[in-house]
């Protein structure tokens, strides 16, 4: 059985605006962010989705909650979808982190890509199930 994922990225926060690493961090979605969920929500109102999921982190949650609120459907959490972990380099600006480090991958105590992958992917597993 086949299945349709969209994937939709948070809203704005007062990070993303700023241009620092947001991660574990959990600023809220500041007034922008409010309205690109809304928008958000209405790009997919077309769609037949079941229900929402995002990380536990209020940026997500909140992005989450608008849309599924706008369409009806029910919203779940699973912190597998959390952001990246940036250790020591969340809230810094990212233009400082490449400027130091050349990527925010060589940065250290950044969270590897393989420790994203690993835990993401069997959550995308989970949902072909």
């Amino acid at each position: 059985m086949a299945i349709e994922l969209y994937l939709v990225r948070h809203g704005n926060t007062a990070f993303n605006a700023d241009g620092r690493l947001r991660g574990l961090a959990d600023p809220p979605l500041d007034d922008v962010g409010e309205c690109q969920a809304a928008a958000a929500a209405a790009a997919l109102s077309w769609t037949a989705a079941a229900s929402i999921l995002s990380s536990p982190l209020q940026r997500a949650a909140r992005t989450a909650e608008i849309i599924a609120g706008t369409m009806g459907i029910e919203h779940h959490v699973d912190a597998r979808f959390n952001d990246r972990d940036y250790g020591f380099w969340t809230g810094h600006r990212k233009s400082d982190v490449l400027a130091e480090w050349g990527t925010v991958d060589a940065a250290p105590g950044v969270e590897p890509t393989e420790s994203v992958l690993a835990r993401v992917l069997p959550a995308l597993d989970d949902l072909a199930e």
